[in-house]
C-alpha cells in the first residue's frame, strides 16, 4: 500500500502541495470500502498542515466517515499478499485487522488537539473526533 510506505510520504506531500484546493478536496473525499490505518494517519498529517478552511472541512468530514465505516468493517493496518496460492488459484492475503477503538487510541490526542485549534466555522472536526471515540453513536 502506497500510503504506508514511508519512502513515498515526501512525494505524496509534494504532490498534495501542488494541487489546487478543489483538487485537494476531491482527493481527500475519495471513498473506499475499506479503512486503512495509513490512510487515516495520512489524512490527519495533511489536516495538521492544511491552510485552506474548505479543504480542512473536507478532510475532517472524510475522517468522520472513515470512523463510521471503521465501526462496521474495522481498520486494516497492513495488507500483504504472500507469494503462494490456494487450491482455487487465489493468492494468500494476510490482513492485520483492528477495531476502531484500537486505532482511535493512537490518534485521539491528535484529533483533540485539532479540535482545540480548529479555525473552521462549521466545526466538523469535533464531530469527527467524537465518531472516532465512539461517542457519536
Amino acid at each position: 500500500m502506497l500510503l504506508g510506505d514511508e519512502r513515498l510520504t515526501p512525494l505524496i506531500h509534494d504532490t498534495w502541495d501542488c494541487l489546487l484546493p478543489e483538487s485537494r478536496i476531491e482527493a481527500a473525499s475519495r471513498r473506499s470500502p475499506f479503512v486503512f490505518r495509513a490512510h487515516v494517519l495520512h489524512l490527519i498529517d495533511l489536516l495538521e498542515e492544511e491552510p485552506d478552511d474548505c479543504v480542512r472541512s473536507a478532510i475532517a468530514d472524510t475522517l468522520g466517515k472513515l470512523a463510521s465505516r471503521a465501526q462496521k468493517v474495522g481498520v486494516i493496518d497492513a495488507e500483504r499478499v504472500i507469494p503462494g496460492w490456494k487450491a482455487n488459484g487465489n493468492p494468500f492475503v494476510v490482513r492485520e485487522h483492528f477495531s476502531r477503538g484500537e486505532v482511535a487510541s493512537e490518534i485521539v490526542d491528535r484529533l483533540d488537539y485539532l479540535c482545540v485549534t480548529e479555525a473552521v466555522t462549521e466545526k466538523v472536526m469535533p464531530l469527527a473526533c467524537l465518531l472516532w471515540k465512539g461517542l457519536g453513536e
